[in-house]
């Protein structure tokens, strides 16, 4: 498991790399869309939003900053994935948002099912971007050292995450309704779906960092001399 994705090549999971952090990005924005209240992370930036007036993209970034540094101090291993996780999901999201191609439901069970469909596109793009192996982004980072250092289940450490943050994001006046809540538990729920369906265990895999992704870089090119 821990290495049979990097036989695919490096252009091929640059591509899963960045379909799953621009699926991601519409995802969030489809639960926005739904109209319940915001799920746990976007509650967060929408209140940084409301504070700060910066737009919920940069607050996403801004965030992923600051949960980088601490994905370094739990030693995770950090690569191109988590650093284009940092900086292209909040663009991705204000770009999504700029479209205005997504409808605003307006009664519940339409924004129900809007809600579990963007939190299953949230996490089959967080399965995408993970199985590339450049490093996972700030907070799925997060999720994974929590889950080793606890030994729970990443998707229950996705809850108790996103569970915190959500009341930072209320006391900023983020909009918290039943999405909130249905979010709170729900994607962590989808994402342990997604990972036990495609039989995938994000723990065991073993993320290229900078300095694997030079070596295998240079490894690469020399071998190519040798051929030639």
């Amino acid at each position: 498991m821990k290495d049979n994705h990097r036989q695919e090549g490096y252009g091929l999971r640059i591509v899963l790399m960045l379909l799953g952090l621009f699926l991601c990005a519409l995802g969030s924005v489809i639960t926005m869309r739904a109209n319940l209240g915001f799920v746990p992370w976007n509650v967060f930036h929408q209140g940084i939003h409301n504070v700060t007036g910066i737009t919920i993209g940069t607050a996403n970034t801004l965030v992923g900053v600051c949960i980088l540094c601490i994905d370094l101090l739990l030693r995770e291993r950090i690569g191109l994935g988590s650093i284009c996780n940092m900086l292209l999901i909040g663009p991705f999201t204000d770009f999504v948002i700029w479209t205005d191609l997504l409808p605003t439901m307006d009664t519940w069970y339409t924004g129900l099912l809007m809600l579990v469909a963007g939190m299953m596109v949230v996490g089959f793009g967080t399965y995408l971007y993970i199985r590339s192996q450049f490093g996972a982004g700030p907070r799925d980072s997060l999720m994974v050292a929590t889950a080793r250092k606890t030994h729970f289940k990443p998707g229950y450490c996705r809850i108790a995450i996103e569970a915190t943050v959500t009341l930072l994001g209320f006391f900023m006046g983020g909009p918290v309704g039943l999405g909130t809540l249905i979010g709170a538990f729900g994607q962590g729920l989808c994402l342990q779906l997604i990972f036990q369906l495609t039989r995938f265990k994000p723990t065991e895999i073993r993320h290229e960092n900078f300095v694997d992704l030079w070596r295998n870089l240079k490894g690469g090119q020399a071998a190519g001399k040798k051929i030639g």
